[in-house]
């Protein structure tokens, strides 16, 4: 369930790669604040495993995420949601300083 919060412009895309469904939107990434608790299991060998495999453009365009990590741009940030992690976008740039 998505909040008010949530970004309104949804359309279902897909990654060309492997045809996996995911979220798309107008806005550089999507903000699901269903769950404020952002409880991220980033450190399994499970989800390094699918953020490696998880298609996404080399460039770099630093977004901080609720985990505090900087993810190298909004599609990383995407890949790291859909292996699992609960998290959402705190603002464009790294997270250092914060």
């Amino acid at each position: 369930m998505f909040t008010k919060h949530s970004i309104a412009a949804l359309a279902i895309c897909f990654v060309a790669s492997n045809i996996t469904p995911c979220i798309c939107q107008d806005s550089p990434f999507f903000i699901d604040d269903s769950n404020e608790n952002t409880t991220p299991m980033t450190s399994s060998p499970q989800f390094i495993r699918c953020l490696a495999d998880c298609p996404a453009t080399g460039e770099y365009n630093p977004i901080c995420a609720s985990d505090m990590r900087s993810y190298n741009n909004p599609g990383k940030l995407r890949c790291a949601q859909r292996c699992g992690a609960n998290i959402r976008a705190l603002r464009s740039g790294p997270c250092e300083g914060l």
